[in-house]
């Protein structure tokens, strides 16, 4: 009984332990995440690149850009992302971030000619920290004239 006791108490302790953890948020104000990664999509495995900073424990701003490939021509775009993070919300732990978003910015093409547009769209994406500053995000970005899936690593500066 008393082995019983102290096993409950243990997870007890654990349990509260990793609420309080959780509320922390991993995006706090003044964090700094890079992203360097590869696009899923239209541009099959061309580079991408990303940076936010935290504003608040659920909010965080930042920039994005990309390449693209289609059918006789290339292009890049800029973003400017605003993003709310789910971690306090869902109470999740701090190595995990799961986020929705915004992204507007302009977009340049070359192939027949040069082309620019305005573009925007939404986002969601989700990292994991195998460490304190290192992880890995998946994102799914639409609203452009096409859809991709970002896979990046990521890095907590």
């Amino acid at each position: 009984m008393k082995k019983l006791k102290l096993i409950l108490l243990a997870a007890v302790l654990a349990f509260g332990t990793q609420l309080v953890h959780a509320q922390t948020g991993a995006h706090d104000k003044g964090k700094h995440f890079l992203e360097p990664g590869i696009d899923l999509g239209w541009g099959l495995g061309l580079p991408s690149f990303s940076w936010d900073m935290g504003l608040h424990k659920d909010w965080s701003i930042g920039l994005g850009t990309a390449f693209t490939w289609w059918d006789g021509g290339f292009g890049t775009y800029i973003v400017v992302r605003g993003d709310y993070h789910f971690g306090t919300l869902l109470k999740m732990p701090e190595k995990m971030d799961w986020y929705a978003g915004l992204d507007l910015g302009p977009a340049f093409g070359f192939g027949n000619g040069v082309g620019f547009n305005f573009r925007g769209g939404i986002n969601t994406g989700y990292r994991y920290f195998f460490t304190e500053k290192i992880g890995i995000t998946v994102a799914l970005h639409g609203g452009y004239a096409y859809s991709h899936l970002k896979v990046a690593a990521t890095f907590k500066i």
